[in-house]
């Protein structure tokens, strides 16, 4: 949809579980995360070409991928939480899944604005907490900032002004400084870059 070739999303995928530092595996299986949801190879291919533990992980993902998410009381969000970590046998296959839905959440802008919103929504009460539960806050924070600009577009929007307001007057203050460090450095004949 973002009209890339479709690598770039397991690519992305792969890269976001480096910085996770994952291993091995769970970077294998964030590049073929997609390929038994799309019928694009079967169990055995998978487990013949990468090994049953690379198998396993992409099978986790493909059967939580399958899950319906859908209601707003948060009775139903904390279940549909439990759901998710339960059926995870292996904590892999949340990291992939979160590392999947960041990157969709950064190319979300290429999909109606109606399942945006759904998507934000979902991911907010759903895997936001989880990332938080993990300790991944960068993971965490990224989400939470992507699901405010699709749900509420106009606050991220003016946050986002204010920051690059403030970050304007700091690269002034750090300029004003580094001048009148210069120029002491130079009055006493101290060499610098």
């Amino acid at each position: 949809l973002t009209g890339e070739d479709y690598i770039i999303h397991p690519l992305n995928v792969a890269y976001i579980l480096t910085d996770m530092n994952a291993d091995a595996n769970t970077i294998i299986a964030g590049l073929l995360h997609d390929l038994l949801e799309e019928d694009r190879c079967t169990k055995e291919e998978l487990e013949e070409n990468f090994g049953s533990d690379v198998t396993h992980l992409i099978e986790g993902v493909t059967l939580i991928n399958h899950l319906n998410f859908s209601g707003d009381k948060q009775s139903v969000i904390a279940n549909h939480r439990k759901i998710l970590v339960g059926l995870s046998e292996d904590v892999r296959v949340i990291f992939i899944k979160l590392a999947d839905r960041l990157h969709n959440m950064r190319t979300l802008w290429a999909i109606p604005t109606t399942s945006q919103k759904e998507k934000a929504k979902e991911t907010l009460d759903i895997l936001t907490p989880i990332a938080s539960r993990l300790g991944m806050n960068h993971i965490k924070g990224e989400l939470e900032d992507l699901c405010l600009r699709y749900l509420k577009s106009d606050i991220y929007f003016s946050i986002v002004e204010q920051l690059n307001q403030t970050k304007k007057e700091r690269e002034e203050l750090v300029e004003k400084m580094k001048e009148e460090v210069t120029s002491i450095l130079t009055e006493t004949g101290i060499g610098h870059e």
